[in-house]
């Protein structure tokens, strides 16, 4: 955790408030309380209410990857996390079904039958839901390059 302390003047009451901010990145869902004290007397203080922190899931969606085997952008799928459910389907143009994972951490490799597939762009459906949200859809193409 990094602590910076700021000082801000207070208008009305004519002092200057110093402020310790702690700077966190936070990975789960927390909360926490903000408490302020009167410079050299810790018995005044003031509390602010409790603050929940939740968390959303992330989920970012590349449009393009290279499945030649040079171990570079290999593969396909979302980068995320905080899920608590998620689910990949790949289709081709025809709209035949190509891949389908329940896994975030089992991306498309760019095959179908043990075939590379052309390249060409393909549709995927994502569906995820996070742990305190609800579920989130996403459609759209990524483009196989090789």
């Amino acid at each position: 955790m990094n602590r910076m302390n700021y000082i801000l003047p207070l208008v009305l009451a004519m002092q200057c408030l110093i402020v310790s901010v702690y700077a966190q990145t936070l990975q789960t869902t927390t909360e926490y309380r903000v408490v302020a004290y009167k410079s050299g007397d810790l018995s005044v203080s003031s509390t602010s209410n409790t603050v929940e922190n939740i968390l959303y899931f992330d989920l970012h969606i590349p449009n393009t990857f290279t499945p030649n085997g040079d171990e570079l952008n290999d593969t396909f799928g979302p980068i995320g996390g905080r899920l608590s459910s998620y689910s990949m389907l790949i289709f081709n143009k025809w709209g035949q079904l190509l891949y389908e994972t329940d896994d975030i951490d089992s991306p498309w490799d760019g095959t179908y039958e043990g075939e590379v597939v052309q390249s060409d762009s393909y549709v995927y459906k994502i569906f995820a839901t996070g742990t305190k949200q609800g579920v989130v859809s996403k459609i759209g193409t990524v483009t196989v390059l090789l």
